[in-house]
């Protein structure tokens, strides 16, 4: 390898990270996750605002694990089965029940997503509760 190929391999490394499905999703998926755990159990509802760049890019993309698409269901899913451990491959251990738990979330209107007053290009936030209990995330670049 030449050092022109070795310095991009070096920059590559250093700034690409695995992901599974498409990063917009992902991100809300992750915030969601990070705040369940906060929770510390399954949340009644969850509310997520998200820059208006990641809106446009991820509202119609297919999530990973769930056969819909849709930031709902990404943050849905992430909260009821997502390992925040795994960072962007945080939809890894989703199962055709935690699928079928997040659609439920959906068709009882339990889950929101609407637009933050934000300048960042992405920033997501997830606000989830139960009870008197909140988890709140925010993940912004």
């Amino acid at each position: 390898m030449d050092a022109f190929s070795a310095i991009c391999m070096q920059i590559l490394r250093s700034e690409v990270v695995p992901a599974l499905g498409c990063t917009e999703p992902v991100a809300v998926a992750l915030a969601a996750a990070l705040a369940a755990r906060d929770l510390g159990g399954e949340p009644e509802r969850i509310d997520v605002l998200v820059s208006g760049n990641l809106f446009k890019n991820g509202m119609g993309v297919m999530v990973p694990g769930t056969g819909r698409a849709g930031l709902d269901i990404a943050a849905a899913a992430g909260a009821l089965g997502g390992d925040p451990d795994l960072g962007l491959e945080v939809l890894r251990p989703i199962t055709p029940d935690i699928a079928a738990r997040a659609a439920r979330m959906l068709d009882e209107n339990r889950v929101t997503v609407g637009l933050a007053d934000s300048p960042k290009t992405l920033y997501a936030e997830a606000s989830l509760r139960r009870g008197g209990d909140v988890g709140n995330v925010r993940i912004m670049v």
